[in-house]
């Protein structure tokens, strides 16, 4: 089977990392200088330093099974996704996941662009 990471990035490359819904709002988390993450949207807070890492490293991670044609892109949610993930990287460039509906114990993701 055919699989193809997503955001081509190492866990550690993430500084920032964004996830925005319409049901959810804006939550965003940003590592500190001493390696601690730290939610900084919707307000200040300490973030679960496990738990972020373990996402970051799950969306690091993430890869293709397949590719939808342009054409389903409706059918799977990602013409109008209700999720996406914003991710910063410590050169200053960002990834931005498109995720869309959820079939089994996978989604459907696109890269936006």
């Amino acid at each position: 089977m055919y699989h193809k990471l997503m955001l081509d990035c190492s866990a550690d490359q993430i500084q920032r990392l964004t996830l925005v819904s319409e049901e959810n709002g804006e939550i965003a988390m940003q590592i500190q200088e001493n390696g601690e993450w730290q939610i900084i949207k919707p307000e200040v807070a300490t973030a679960k330093k496990d738990a972020v890492d373990r996402i970051v490293r799950n969306i690091s991670d993430l890869s293709a099974d397949d590719f939808a044609e342009k054409k389903e892109l409706k059918e799977y949610k990602l013409d109008e996704p209700p999720w996406k993930v914003i991710v910063d990287l410590k050169d200053g460039t960002s990834r931005i996941l498109l995720v869309g509906d959820k079939s089994d114990r996978q989604y459907y993701v696109r890269s936006e662009g």
